[in-house]
């Protein structure tokens, strides 16, 4: 069976320079439906840089790119801030916070509509605050919580754990949580699980990079300490 190939990101003769300084010059490339690509360069090569424009945080390059329609960029930072101050859930939430925020200011606003029914500019403002919270589908925020915590691997007995003693792939895996959460809501199941999906594979290549690390340097301190014994050894003969 033939699979039909889907252009999901076009990028064209895209160029990025900082003061003299070119760090990309030139770039076109596709991604379609199913690809997995690795972006491989040393430092400086510029490939932080090329994520930083796909996701708009850089708004002054060269070139152009497109995006196809209803396609939806994440961007996970190698050292993407958590706050150690909370526990895992309360992480979780921190991604509802405009939307916790839009939920206080419609109960203030629904006690002023009571008192001044005719008031049409209260119904206005409630109207806007409904659609911040129906966008980030707010009212299911604790479920889609749950799920995703679920998913990622958290047991829900370790939704109370702090941040600042989680384990470095505990870590990776509530920024992956994160960013599958914050991307729009309104998503059908079969679409969320495939995000799911697509960022739990993410985790299990990120894990093994680090658990190969982890050996490596487990592997140095052993030999470390097998030369140190020989040494004291030598030196008691």
């Amino acid at each position: 069976r033939i699979t039909e190939q889907i252009m999901l990101i076009h990028l064209e003769k895209l160029g990025k320079t900082f003061g003299e300084k070119v760090v990309l010059h030139d770039v076109t490339a596709s991604v379609e439906r199913e690809d997995r690509i690795g972006i491989v360069g040393q430092n400086g090569a510029g490939k932080t840089t090329l994520l930083k424009i796909l996701t708009g945080e850089y708004q002054d390059y060269e070139g152009e790119f497109s995006v196809t329609h209803g396609v939806t960029l994440g961007y996970l930072e190698q050292n993407a801030k958590l706050d150690a101050t909370l526990d895992i859930y309360g992480e979780m939430r921190s991604c509802f916070a405009h939307v916790l925020d839009a939920m206080a200011q419609m109960q203030i606003l629904e006690r002023r509509m009571a008192a001044s029914p005719e008031d049409a500019s209260l119904l206005e403002q409630h109207d806007a605050l409904q659609n911040i919270i129906d966008a980030a589908d707010g009212y299911n925020m604790d479920v889609n919580i749950k799920k995703v915590l679920s998913g990622m691997g958290f047991a829900q007995d370790t939704w109370t754990k702090n941040i600042a003693v989680l384990s470095g792939g505990e870590l990776t895996r509530l920024r992956l949580a994160k960013l599958l959460l914050e991307k729009p809501g309104n998503k059908q199941d079969e679409e969320f699980e495939e995000d799911w999906k697509l960022l739990f594979e993410l985790y299990e290549i990120l894990k093994k990079r680090v658990d190969a690390r982890e050996e490596k340097m487990r592997d140095y301190v052993r030999k470390v300490g097998l030369t140190e014994k020989e040494k004291n050894k030598d030196e008691q003969q």
